[in-house]
């Protein structure tokens, strides 16, 4: 099993503050955006971390050169400082941000594809079925009512057509 890094870099994006995700895991790189609204404190994103990580939907992986870290302290501590310098996300992560958001967005359009083909489907079966018994669907009580009334046993004629589910009586 090989080196897995993870870096969390937040910065402010107009009028959001975020966070992305990187994990480097074989000489792969995948990202997560997260919006956090306000200005998160430290112990903020300690908690949102430590309860939410496993549940971040990465970005397909992309591949990366992998960097050894070097093991001098000062030298560790000197990159940990510029890298809180620099804002925004690094072009990999950019990357592999903008694959997961394709990606999404072929998902959401497939879903609504399918779902406009089911509307049309479902119209298109109601058409016919109007079409062979002529939209009118006749009440059986009033028909059996209007069967009496053939008959005499009634001095009232009623009868009910229902059309839209709109009661029409006479």
């Amino acid at each position: 099993m090989g080196n897995i890094t993870g870096r969390l870099t937040v910065y402010f994006q107009d009028p959001f503050w975020v966070g992305v995700f990187e994990r480097e895991e074989g000489g792969k790189l995948s990202a997560s955006k997260v919006t956090f609204g306000a200005e998160p404190k430290a112990q903020d994103v300690y908690a949102f971390v430590s309860k939410n990580y496993y549940t971040l939907k990465f970005s397909p992986a992309v591949t990366s050169a992998v960097k050894e870290t070097p093991k001098n302290p000062k030298r560790a501590q000197r990159e940990a400082r510029r890298c809180m310098e620099s804002t925004g996300t690094g072009t990999r992560s950019q990357q592999a941000l903008k694959l997961q958001q394709e990606e999404n967005k072929q998902e959401r359009k497939d879903r609504s594809r399918h779902m406009k083909e089911e509307e049309a489907r479902r119209r298109f079966e109601l058409r016919q079925q109007k079409k062979n018994t002529g939209g009118i669907e006749i009440c059986l009580l009033c028909f059996y009512r209007s069967l009496l009334l053939v008959k005499g046993f009634q001095k009232r004629y009623t009868y009910c057509v229902n059309r839209k589910n709109n009661t029409l009586k006479k």
